[in-house]
């Protein structure tokens, strides 16, 4: 779908988009294991692309329809960011900030930057919404310190609940399928990731909770480190919360055993605990 923040758009392109799944979970995985700024311009556009087609994908599952439709055809009369005409618009923007934001502690400035998109956003924060920007540089910083080893990923008790409540539920039909349709050999964990990748595309409406991070699972699920997670799943040793609690570990820096208290927290309506 294609991306209508105001702001510049790439220019001219001499380096081919990827166009399958192959090609872009093989981009993605590129981008995930890069320490080092891509060596030409055009590399750089072409990464900053498909990271930000994902990025804007996810948010735009989040939309309703009337914001989404909004968000795709921004007011002619955007120049004037005060005008009142453009609230509704920004209150999208802002919500495409927040998301951003998120995605920041996920993926790190460095890689962000590749985005066109996230560059004048950057810009639009700086002028127009402090906080914004100091919520995207914490992001940044943290994200950092997880990567370095010195830092786990805080997150609020109803992101928790959200994940048990919400999401849980649609995760149980997604395996409950899985598990339907591998009956002939045990699966691999690409297959299952390729389940999740299908699912998503050809059935979306029913996995409403699970769209915005759909990205995240499938890489979750063909890179994780256990080659026997798929059979595992499949056999019913993993069921939908263990799934789900196994991810937001990976993503946050946390044991499982944590993630798993901050849970057992959150359910009972508490703070979760910090470490």
């Amino acid at each position: 779908m294609k991306q209508q923040t105001p702001g510049p758009q790439p220019g001219n392109h001499t380096v081919e988009m990827p166009t399958t799944h192959e090609q872009i979970r093989q981009a993605l995985l590129e981008l995930e294991q890069m320490t080092a700024p891509p060596d030409t311009l055009e590399k750089r556009d072409y990464y900053g692309r498909v990271l930000w087609g994902i990025i804007n994908d996810s948010f735009m599952y989040t939309l309703s329809p009337a914001d989404l439709s909004l968000y795709q055809n921004a007011p002619v009369h955007l120049d004037n960011f005060k005008d009142p005409r453009n609230a509704p618009y920004m209150r999208i923007l802002h919500a495409l900030g927040e998301f951003v934001c998120e995605r920041c502690i996920e993926h790190g400035d460095a890689k962000l930057s590749l985005c066109g998109q996230v560059s004048w956003l950057k810009f639009h924060w700086e002028l127009r919404d402090p906080d914004l920007m100091e919520a995207y540089l914490n992001a940044a910083a943290q994200h950092s310190k997880i990567q370095s080893g010195r830092g786990h990923l805080e997150v609020a008790a109803d992101r928790y609940k959200s994940a048990r409540d919400l999401c849980g539920p649609q995760m149980e039909v997604m395996i409950k399928r899985f598990r339907a349709a591998s009956r002939r050999r045990p699966p691999t964990n690409a297959d299952f990731a390729a389940f999740f990748e299908k699912e998503f595309l050809e059935n979306a409406t029913d996995f409403q909770n699970l769209r915005g991070d759909a990205h995240k699972i499938t890489v979750y699920v063909k890179n994780h480190p256990d080659q026997s997670f798929a059979v595992d799943v499949f056999n019913g040793r993993i069921e939908a919360e263990g799934f789900l609690m196994g991810m937001m570990a990976r993503g946050s820096g946390l044991s499982l055993r944590s993630v798993q208290r901050k849970v057992r927290v959150a359910r009972a309506g508490g703070a979760p605990a910090t470490k």
